[in-house]
């Protein structure tokens, strides 16, 4: 897999603390049990630098497999904490929706 795997993470949920998450245009290992990333990866050049506005558009991952914990926007209400992307949109040039479009 490109641009790798470090954790030799699998893409099944019996798999839930190294789950291989493969979005359209970057890869993720992920803890279920954590709720969060181990890793995430995607491949960068200079002609996919884009300028796409910054979306305040955070959502749930529901493509998650079924019965793992989902982070809403209001978990991170009153914590201190921003909520933050894995991949940088910054990182990505595609149509403007694309940081906001759900991953199939």
């Amino acid at each position: 897999m490109r641009p790798g795997n470090p954790t030799n993470a699998r893409p099944s949920a019996s798999y839930p603390e190294n789950y291989l998450k493969a979005n359209t245009y970057y890869r993720l290992g992920y803890s279920s049990g954590r709720a969060i990333p181990l890793w995430a990866a995607w491949h960068l050049q200079s002609e996919d630098m884009g300028n796409t506005p910054r979306q305040d558009d955070f959502r749930a991952d529901a493509s998650l497999p079924a019965g793992w914990f989902r982070v809403e926007d209001a978990h991170y209400n009153g914590t201190g904490f921003d909520r933050g992307h894995n991949c940088p949109s910054g990182d990505r040039v595609p149509p403007p929706w694309l940081p906001t479009a759900p991953p199939f």
